[in-house]
């Protein structure tokens, strides 16, 4: 389908091209009907382009979708873990956690709305270069420029933030480490001045 609509850019610009010099002006005389003919034919090809496009905005949903699923895991394991520390630290612990959690969704939020921009730029340069009646080589590398540069946007977006909340959830655990060790501590102490 890129093949016939590339031909029918060449044809055209063939037709464009080695038009009769009209003399004593800077014009050139062209078949019209021809050129309205491979004009037609060019919009017949066109929906074809569009789709592609279109296939390329659900597979930046998809990358969307990923990273929303990794950050969800990562909260639910940072839940799961908040869950397990002793009695005596769920007080301090569910603050820690809390405060993680807050700044694990803003990270998330921030990296989902950051993806959402870069994914409606790349569509409305996608957009851009499908609805203009002369795609060229140069439009249709360019559109692949884009759709490549928003998937690594949108991937080191991703990984940002799940590195950013893994090391939340380490620091968490680590303070709620030290606290059930302090109880440990203070307990065996106790036992011992019995």
């Amino acid at each position: 389908m890129e093949n016939d609509l590339y031909a029918l850019l060449m044809d055209l610009e063939d037709k464009i091209e080695n038009g009769k010099k009209i003399p004593f002006l800077n014009q050139y005389s062209i078949d019209r009907e021809e050129v309205l003919s491979l004009v037609q034919m060019i919009r017949d090809e066109m929906p074809e382009a569009i789709k592609e496009a279109n296939r390329v905005l659900k597979h930046e949903s998809r990358i969307l979708q990923d990273a929303k699923k990794h950050a969800d895991n990562a909260m639910a394991e940072a839940e799961a873990r908040a869950r397990s520390v002793r009695m005596e630290s769920e007080q301090r612990a569910a603050l820690l956690t809390s405060t993680a959690q807050e700044e694990a969704s803003e990270k998330v939020a921030e990296a989902t709305h950051q993806a959402e921009l870069i994914v409606e730029s790349a569509e409305r340069k996608a957009e851009e270069l499908v609805d203009q009646n002369g795609i060229t080589i140069r439009s249709q590398q360019e559109a692949s420029r884009i759709r490549a540069e928003a998937q690594r946007e949108a991937s080191q977006t991703k990984m940002a933030a799940l590195d950013h909340v893994s090391e939340l959830l380490k620091r968490a655990e680590d303070m709620a480490i030290d606290v059930a060790n302090e109880l440990r501590g203070a307990r065996l102490q106790m036992d011992q001045e019995r």
